[in-house]
């Protein structure tokens, strides 16, 4: 993919994938309300110890920390655990090996998918309504032909779904019983992207500055993908909020850009699409209000990254600051420079 940004996973040799590899990572926090940055929503029960909190598509879900996101595509031998929501652009290598244990958050799939990558399953327990908060959805249980434990919940009113199996039942139970439907998750993001604020729109600058503000304390990272619902509105993929050296990387990278919007490219250069992936941020600092920041990169035409205080270029580097701690791949329809 022309402009791509690409790592080679583990265990592909001579392949080159779009997926950045995975690792455990905890999203939670709290971001202070306002016009363009909203408030978290409490969990219903504490995160246990050692486990993580998974946000994507409107569901809030806990799970075990070690369990890595995005982190296997059928390259190399399964690991024990893996976490899938927001894979974004991923180069697999076609295995059909079984992970043991695994926690999916995607659309909502059509009545008994064939899978060529999962053994058979045995029937499911006749599906039960739960209230998630926010949204209702029907819990179904079984086993997989080798004997392991799954659960799915379906939630209709958010086209999403949330999968898990494992040979341990109790952890299978305790990831179900933990699923909430929310509006704004515990990153400070909402589930559906809001309208664009005046400031975000293509201009010379001046740069976007946010050392301004004082110290900053974290960076929350909200990554949007097209709804499947009728309504067409972005819909939340992944969050995670930065801190520490996570945080000043994706700082330094957007001062760093050149003032004002990369220009868009010619129609004959490059194919109109609408955009897929804006990047909502929010940055909190230690005495001062949060400020907001829109980051788009995914289209021949709006190619920037917009505060308040003002525009910069978007580039190479921002993105493997802010999308690399997601684990998501991705690419953009042209080159962007590097800084």
């Amino acid at each position: 993919m022309p402009g791509s940004m690409t790592r080679a996973l583990p265990g592909c040799a001579g392949l080159v994938a779009l997926l950045v590899a995975g690792c455990s990572g905890v999203s939670g926090g709290s971001a202070k309300a306002g016009e363009d940055t909203p408030a978290p929503t409490a969990s219903v029960a504490p995160v246990p110890v050692g486990w993580q909190v998974v946000s994507s598509l409107g569901l809030e879900v806990y799970a075990p920390g070690s369990w890595p996101f995005n982190g296997w595509s059928g390259c190399g031998p399964p690991p024990p655990a893996l976490i899938e929501r927001d894979q974004g652009a991923v180069a697999g290598c076609g295995s059909d090996s079984v992970v043991p244990s695994s926690l999916r958050i995607q659309g909502l799939q059509p009545p008994n998918p064939r899978s060529t990558s999962q053994p058979a399953s045995q029937p499911s327990s006749k599906p039960a309504s739960v209230d998630l908060g926010s949204a209702s959805g029907s819990v179904s249980r079984g086993q997989t032909a080798d004997g392991r434990f799954r659960a799915t919940v379906e939630v209709p009113a958010l086209q999403a779904e949330v999968s898990v199996e494992s040979p341990d039942k109790k952890t299978v139970d305790a990831i179900v019983s933990s699923v909430r439907a929310v509006d704004i998750d515990g990153v400070g993001c909402p589930t559906r992207l809001g309208a664009a604020p005046s400031w975000d729109h293509a201009s010379t600058g001046p740069a976007v500055d946010l050392s301004r503000p004082g110290q900053v304390v974290s960076v929350s990272v909200c990554h949007y993908e097209p709804s499947r619902s009728s309504d067409a509105t972005p819909v939340l993929a992944s969050s995670i909020r930065l801190t520490g050296v996570q945080a000043d990387a994706a700082v330094t990278a957007i001062e760093r850009s050149a003032a004002g919007a990369l220009p868009a490219v010619p129609e004959d250069q490059c194919q109109r699409e609408p955009e897929r992936n804006p990047l909502w941020l929010h940055i909190a600092y230690a005495h001062a209000d949060p400020v907001p920041v829109h980051v788009r990169y995914s289209t021949c035409e709006q190619r920037w990254t917009a505060s308040p205080s003002g525009v910069s270029q978007v580039s190479q580097a921002q993105l493997q600051a802010l999308l690399g701690p997601l684990h998501t791949g991705y690419g953009y329809p042209v080159p962007l420079p590097p800084h």
